[in-house]
């Protein structure tokens, strides 16, 4: 069997891409697996995956002590493949390939260079400066290791001038995560869920705006998901108190990805609200699949990595992206029609078993090893 290490300094040891999706489909597919990530315990052994754990640094200034242990472990590994997902491996990348001349995949989940100048916790000034080394950073890692797995075509049009080796893996949910659910009635209030990070460029103010605008109609929302800047759950939770919202409002935070279909389980309408930036123009959003996956319509900001998905498959309703009056409108105007939310799901779900799956992308993933090997 071909032996696969996989590396990540950053990601949690079960992350949904990192572990459920293609660490778990490449061990039932007969590769070898073997996960080096941060974790709790030295060793383990999950889904036929060894796991060799990394100590945990919350200072991000700490994190690169564990880049020479990864590269240690990874040669220890002796493996016919590796696989890397941050970009802060970059450089481990590299030396693991000119050590081993073992094929190395950069494992690409969004833009990076874009996603750098919405970063919170760099100075403006110097966002400029760090995206575009992160940019200059791809471009030699892509000439070098030549092997580029990406999470979107936008992002993959940026590393096929530089290697003729790329694929787009999409972020699809997987089917046996998301039993299907026959909604057959709309039952007041009606729910609404916003998963994922919050902050300001995801939209999370746009859509509590909205829901103070429909305080008086019958609806509440549910919040799951990672607070993405210090002193923004005070925040909400200020908004919250202040506009009389504590009714209409669940905030649950952060949650294992596996406790995700539960709460969509609950749910009548997915939100997405992501801000008209540049990364958000290219990066697929991942829980629109997740929405279809649960049967939910969804309600999105009309940007475009969200528009094929929504306006051009017909299973939701798209607003402006910074106008939380038109987001209050499109909700309006879902609820006024709970046939219409009923009948946009099951196409949404429908559309997720025949295609929008990670099934297909599994093969894809897998055929791409085959090559390699």
């Amino acid at each position: 069997m071909p032996k696969v290490c996989i590396l990540t300094s950053v990601h949690p040891t079960f992350d949904t891409r990192v572990f459920h999706r293609e660490a778990v489909s490449l061990a039932q597919a007969g590769f070898k697996v073997t996960l080096i990530a941060p974790y709790e315990k030295l060793k383990d052994l999950k889904n036929k995956i060894k796991i060799i754990g990394l100590p945990r640094y919350k200072s991000r200034a700490l994190r690169p002590l564990n880049h020479l242990r990864i590269i240690a472990l990874a040669l220890k590994e002796k493996a016919d493949i590796y696989h890397f997902h941050d970009p802060e491996l970059m450089g481990v990348g590299i030396i693991l390939k000119y050590l081993t001349r073992k094929p190395v995949i950069y494992d690409v989940h969004e833009s990076y260079p874009d996603m750098i100048l919405i970063k919170p916790w760099i100075s403006q000034k110097l966002r400029r400066i760090v995206s575009e080394l992160v940019r200059f950073s791809e471009m030699v890692t892509a000439r070098v290791i030549k092997n580029i797995i990406t999470a979107d075509p936008e992002t993959k049009k940026f590393f096929d001038q530089y290697t003729q080796n790329t694929e787009v893996i999409y972020n699809f949910a997987k089917l046996e995560f998301f039993p299907k659910i026959e909604r057959k009635e709309v039952k007041s209030p009606i729910t609404l869920i916003h998963v994922g990070a919050m902050l300001e460029e995801r939209g999370i103010w746009v859509i509590l705006k909205a829901i103070a605008v429909l305080k008086n109609y019958p609806i509440t929302l549910i919040l799951v998901g990672k607070m993405q800047r210090r002193g923004l759950r005070e925040e909400i939770i200020k908004f919250i108190k202040n506009h009389k919202l504590q009714d209409k409002i669940k905030l649950i935070g952060q949650i294992p990805f596996t406790k995700v279909p539960e709460y969509l389980r609950k749910a009548d309408i997915g939100l997405v609200a992501l801000q008209d930036v540049i990364k958000f123009r290219k990066n697929i959003c991942t829980k629109i699949f997740e929405y279809m996956a649960s049967g939910l319509p969804i309600v999105a900001s009309n940007v475009a990595s969200t528009r094929p998905f929504v306006k051009e498959l017909k299973n939701g309703i798209l607003f402006r992206t910074d106008d939380f009056h038109d987001l209050a409108r499109a909700i309006k105007e879902l609820i006024a029609t709970p046939e219409n939310i009923i009948q946009m799901g099951r196409k949404g779900r429908r559309l997720f078993e025949e295609k929008y799956n990670w099934r297909n992308e599994q093969k894809k993933l897998i055929d791409y090893y085959k090559k390699l090997v």
